[in-house]
């Protein structure tokens, strides 16, 4: 998360400025929770702007309004009206279902892959107090990490950690499509870790949801 975004938030017991720290540096409040919620909005945004250079409005929108729901600023709430209106204008230049095209207007197709919900677990990870865990992979929902390694800004996360040394977390991917991912741990200083050995491979079913375990390769 950049600092521009994080000091535009404040502590919610003392209102100390946000430090991107897991507890506050004035009054000790675990920030926790607050730093996840944050991060996934961000994350969101990132999303939803990658969709709108893409044109993808539709997902554009529903990542926009998803962050806003989690963590609302004023560049979240542009960009959340920004994408709404123009998926309104698409939707509006869309051809009625008159077997007659009126004239002057401008026909409208679209065609997006079915996403298929899938849980990944991931096992045997040691991490400490404040560490995070995000998945990459070479899908978009993943983060697309061939263009974008070494950084993390587009990767899915954080996940939540449900039992001692396992976390998970649920991404929508494409149906039917063989995916290559890695997870990675982020300490709470910043310092980054990526999964060693061969990428993990899974295939998406053709409908309904998929699940996929996997243990942290050191």
């Amino acid at each position: 998360m950049g600092t521009e975004e994080s000091a535009k938030f404040r502590c919610p017991v003392c209102q100390a400025c946000f430090r991107n720290s897991p507890t506050c540096l004035r009054c000790g409040a675990d920030l926790a929770p607050l730093q996840l919620l944050i991060d996934q909005a961000y994350r969101l945004r990132q999303r939803a702007k990658w969709a709108l250079e893409s044109g993808d409005v539709e997902r554009a929108q529903e990542g926009a309004a998803e962050a806003e729901k989690l963590c609302s600023t004023q560049k979240g709430r542009e960009l959340w009206l920004l994408s709404a209106w123009l998926l309104n204008e698409i939707q509006n230049l869309r051809p009625s279902s008159s077997p007659r095209q009126a004239a002057g207007t401008i026909p409208f197709t679209g065609c997006a892959a079915q996403l298929i919900p899938v849980r990944f677990t991931l096992n045997n990870v040691t991490a400490n107090q404040g560490d995070r865990i995000f998945l990459t992979g070479d899908t978009a929902e993943l983060g697309n990490w061939t263009q974008h390694r070494p950084t993390f800004d587009n990767a899915e996360g954080p996940a939540a950690c449900w039992i001692s040394r396992s976390w998970f977390l649920r991404v929508s991917v494409p149906a039917e499509q063989t995916i290559q991912f890695k997870f990675i741990k982020i300490a709470a200083d910043g310092t980054l870790t990526w999964e060693e050995g061969s990428n993990h491979t899974y295939t998406v079913p053709t409908s309904g949801e998929g699940s996929v375990t996997v243990n942290w390769q050191y």
